[in-house]
C-alpha cells in the first residue's frame, strides 16, 4: 500500500474510535483503520519484509519455493506462509490481516520477479490475489459468503488497484 497506510475501500487510514463492529463488517462498510489496527499493519509490514528479503538476498527457503513449480502456486503457498508467521509473531487483528494479503504477495511477487522466476500479468496477479484473499480468508475462518462478500464489493476497480500495487514493483 503507498506510505505503508492501511486503508479500507482505498481510502487513507485516519485515526477513529472502536466501532464495535465486527472486522469482517468494519471492512465490507469502508470504513478506517483504528490507531491500533495501523500500528499493527506498521509492524506486520516490517516483519514481512525482515522474512522476505534476509540480507537483501531473499530467504532461501522461500527463493526455493518460488523457483520450483507453478508460478502462481508457489506465490500462495509463500504468501501464505509469510503472513501466518508473522500472525504468529504479531498475533494480529482479523482487518489487519486481510489488508496485509496484497502486501505480502506485493513483496513475494517482487522477490520472484527480481530473481527471473516468473514474469507476471496484470490479469494472473488478480488472479492469484483473489485466489491468496480465500486462501486466507478460509483459514481464519471466515465462511464462503464473507469472501464472496469481500471480493465483489472490491469490484474491479479495487481488483486492478491491487495489482497495480504489485506490479509497480515487478
Amino acid at each position: 500500500m503507498p506510505e505503508g497506510l492501511l486503508s479500507r475501500g482505498g481510502g487513507a487510514a485516519q485515526p477513529q474510535e472502536p466501532t464495535g463492529q465486527a472486522p469482517d463488517e468494519s471492512i465490507q462498510k469502508g470504513e478506517p483503520a483504528t490507531p491500533e489496527e495501523q500500528k499493527a499493519y506498521e509492524v506486520a509490514l516490517e516483519a514481512i519484509s525482515e522474512i522476505v528479503h534476509v540480507n537483501d538476498g531473499g530467504n532461501d527457503s522461500i527463493m526455493r519455493m518460488l523457483g520450483s513449480g507453478e508460478p502462481a502456486n508457489a506465490l500462495v503457498e509463500v504468501s501464505a506462509m509469510v503472513l501466518a508467521e508473522v500472525d504468529d509473531k504479531l498475533n494480529l487483528p482479523e482487518t489487519v490481516i486481510l489488508e496485509l494479503v496484497a502486501d505480502v504477495l506485493d513483496f513475494v511477487i517482487e522477490l520472484g520477479t527480481n530473481a527471473g522466476y516468473f514474469n507476471l500479468e496484470d490479469k494472473e496477479i488478480q488472479q492469484i490475489y483473489v485466489v491468496l484473499l480465500k486462501r486466507v480468508m478460509d483459514e481464519y475462518g471466515f465462511d464462503e459468503q464473507d469472501v464472496s462478500g469481500l471480493i465483489e464489493g472490491m469490484g474491479e476497480q479495487e481488483l486492478n488497484r491491487a495489482a497495480d500495487m504489485v506490479m509497480e514493483v515487478a
